[in-house]
């Protein structure tokens, strides 16, 4: 008699109506989830029911049975697991194509070492242009002649890819190197910039941690003025003001992390390189002078990126100039007064930098 008694309050309580907040922590509440929830809610209750969602405080509110909106929370709940964050570190700088042939690597392509050795095939090349080099193993090695040296020399590194005849792109793609173990440690970024220290010109680095499925953006360059017409309201007219605004001019990185299973990581890059192709300046009239705007020229590279735990991305070939000073003279000679100069000659060579891009993810586990 009292369990059924104690069943009945417990129904009853369940069929009384009550108001209550659900607090999310996590989840950001988008118009789309804000519509799944509200579907979800009359699923559940009936229309008398009452839901009102606050996606600035990520606030729900409910007004409906308690086994209701028990049934209702257990859902949110689900919903709202803590989001893996991903530190992305980059870095830019310049080398030159004797750091990459000592590296063992003058290509545009990606090269998957590790799946190489997986398959026992000869490489696992893709991509167009340039020449890959491989170093010999110091156990058994997968290619004709058997070159075995117990530490790879640069002048053990022969070619792999024999013709190059139809490989004449000269867009950049993308290279990915990792791996824990002998076959595959030489392709680890640390080996690439420490062993090759004097040929690499470190320019920034850059650290930021984002959401997964959140685009991170990175910007390395200047703003460039812009002496411009802005419409502005004003007592119910609109007139033209003239103001100085700044054109950003440089790289733009756009980096979107999404983790897959097994710890994968998909990088979504779009890099945008703006570069001021013509000065703006003054054209001079017989009525006047007028100014003209700059020629900005834009390119874009859109790729995606596929890495495991402890890899590293880099993108080559960005050119840049390095204008230097070099001055050469006669010992004693060039001190002399007045013919001293004779025996003086200064220089101003170009340089052609190859610039690179390397972006490691790293997962933050909690």
């Amino acid at each position: 008699m009292i369990k059924k008694i104690y069943i009945l309050i417990f129904l009853f309580l369940g069929l009384i109506s009550k108001q209550t907040v659900i607090k999310l922590n996590n989840v950001a509440l988008s118009d789309s989830l804000k519509q799944s929830l509200e579907k979800i809610w009359q699923k559940i209750t009936d229309k008398k029911s009452l839901i009102d969602i606050n996606s600035e405080k990520r606030i729900i509110f409910l007004k409906g049975k308690n086994y209701q909106i028990k049934e209702f929370e257990k859902i949110v709940h689900k919903l709202d697991k803590p989001t893996k964050k991903i530190q992305l570190n980059i870095e830019t700088g310049l080398t030159n194509k004797d750091a990459l042939s000592a590296f063992g690597i003058d290509y545009f392509g990606i090269y998957n070492r590790n799946n190489s050795i997986k398959k026992s095939r000869n490489f696992g090349f893709m991509g167009i242009g340039g020449s890959l080099y491989e170093y010999p193993l110091p156990t058994a090695s997968l290619f004709d002649p058997l070159l075995v040296a117990p530490i790879p020399n640069i002048s053990y590194i022969f070619n792999l890819q024999q013709n190059n005849i139809f490989f004449t792109s000269n867009s950049p793609l993308s290279a990915t190197f990792s791996g824990p173990n002998i076959n595959t440690q030489r392709l680890t970024n640390s080996l690439f910039l420490f062993a090759q220290d004097k040929n690499v010109s470190i320019l920034s680095k850059q650290s930021i941690i984002v959401n997964n499925r959140e685009t991170a953006k990175f910007f390395d360059g200047e703003g460039y003025p812009l002496y411009t017409q802005v419409p502005t309201p004003m007592n119910d007219t609109i007139k033209l003001i003239f103001t100085t605004e700044y054109k950003p001019i440089g790289f733009f990185i756009h980096i979107k992390p999404i983790i897959a299973k097994g710890n994968v990581i998909i990088l979504e890059i779009l890099i945008e390189n703006t570069v001021n192709a013509i000065n703006s300046g003054p054209i001079y009239f017989s009525t006047g002078v007028n100014a003209f705007p700059p020629v900005l020229d834009l390119s874009r590279v859109f790729m995606t990126v596929y890495l495991r735990a402890n890899q590293s991305f880099m993108l080559f070939d960005f050119n840049s100039n390095q204008l230097e000073f070099d001055n050469y003279y006669t010992p004693f000679i060039h001190r002399l007064p007045i013919i001293g100069k004779l025996f003086t000659v200064n220089t101003q060579p170009i340089k052609l930098g190859t610039g690179y891009i390397m972006i490691t993810p790293k997962i933050i586990e909690d």
